[in-house]
C-alpha cells in the first residue's frame, strides 16, 4: 500500500484531542493534522537542501515517465523520502518502471491515463480535478477505485473568503475521497485551520520556495482539530432506502367477517 495514502488516512481518521484549559502543545512533524506535499520539477531537485526535504511529508515530481534518466535521477535525489509522479500519461508499463524506482503515488489527468492503471493496488492514485467539476462527473469519480483527488483551483486568493471555503467543501463533499488542495506557500494560520477542519487532508505547495520553512512551522503549530460532523462520504448522495418487506401479520380466519 502507498505510504502517502497510509499517512493521509491517519490524518483523515484522527480524532480531535481533548479540549482543556491548557494551551495546546505544539504538534510534532509526525503528528501533523494536515500534511504538506511539495511539488518540484526534476531540474530543481538539486536546489532543495537536506533541511528543506524534511519540511514536507512527500514530494510530487512533475516528470516524463518515459525518460529513464530523469526517473533515475529523481530516485537518487529523493532516496529515503516519499515521492510521487505527476505526468500527462500513465499506463501499466510506465507505473511499473516508476515503482521500481521508488515512486509511491501518482497524480494524473483522466484523459491521458489508461484505465488499467486503476487496477494497481500498490501505488497511490490521485486524480487531478478543477474548480468547475460537474456533479455527475464527481459522482463517477467517487465510484472509481481511486485513493484521492487533487484540486488545482484556477485562483485561490488569500486570505480565503467564506465563498471559497464553500467551493472547497462542495467539491470535497461530492468526491468523498482523500482531498488534497494546491495552495500558496503564503497561506496563513487562520486559513490553514479552516481548510484543515473542513476535511482537507493535505496541501500541495512549492517545495523549492524559501517560504516552505515558515509554512511548515505554521502547520506544526496549528491547534487541535475541531470535530467534523461528517465523514469523507457523508455529503455524497445516497440512494433512498427501498420499501421494507416484512412478514405479513397473522390473521385468524375466524376473525374475518363473513359476507
Amino acid at each position: 500500500m502507498s505510504r502517502l495514502v497510509e499517512k493521509l488516512e491517519k490524518v483523515d481518521q484522527a480524532s480531535p484531542k481533548p479540549m482543556g484549559f491548557r494551551a495546546a502543545a505544539k504538534q510534532s512533524h509526525d503528528g501533523r493534522s494536515i500534511l504538506l506535499l511539495g511539488t518540484v520539477t526534476p531540474g530543481k531537485l538539486s536546489r532543495i537542501t537536506k533541511h528543506q526535504k524534511t519540511l514536507v511529508d512527500a514530494f510530487l515530481v512533475e516528470l516524463d515517465p518515459d525518460n529513464e534518466k530523469v526517473v533515475a535521477d529523481t530516485s537518487d535525489a529523493l532516496e529515503g523520502f516519499i515521492w510521487g509522479a505527476s505526468a500527462s500519461q500513465f499506463d501499466t508499463a510506465r507505473i511499473t518502471a516508476l515503482k521500481e524506482a521508488g515512486c509511491d503515488f501518482i497524480v494524473f489527468e483522466a484523459s491521458g491515463t489508461a484505465a488499467e492503471v486503476l487496477n494497481d493496488q500498490d501505488l497511490g492514485k490521485f486524480i487531478r480535478v478543477s474548480g468547475d467539476l460537474a456533479e455527475d462527473v464527481a459522482a463517477a469519480i467517487h465510484d472509481l477505485p481511486l485513493d484521492g483527488a487533487l484540486l488545482s483551483p484556477d485562483t485561490l486568493p488569500l486570505p480565503l473568503s467564506v465563498r471559497q471555503i464553500i467551493e472547497l467543501q462542495r467539491i470535497r463533499g461530492m468526491l468523498g475521497k482523500l482531498f488534497v488542495v494546491e495552495a500558496s506557500n503564503e497561506i496563513g494560520s487562520p486559513d490553514l485551520e479552516v481548510v484543515r477542519d473542513g476535511g482537507t487532508t493535505a496541501l500541495l505547495v512549492d517545495a523549492v520556495s524559501k517560504s516552505t520553512a515558515d509554512l511548515a512551522s505554521r502547520v506544526d503549530a496549528l491547534p487541535p482539530k475541531r470535530p467534523r460532523q461528517d465523514s469523507r462520504d457523508d455529503m455524497v448522495p445516497r440512494v433512498p432506502a427501498g420499501p421494507h418487506f416484512g412478514v405479513e401479520p397473522y390473521v385468524d380466519d375466524d376473525d374475518e367477517e363473513d359476507y
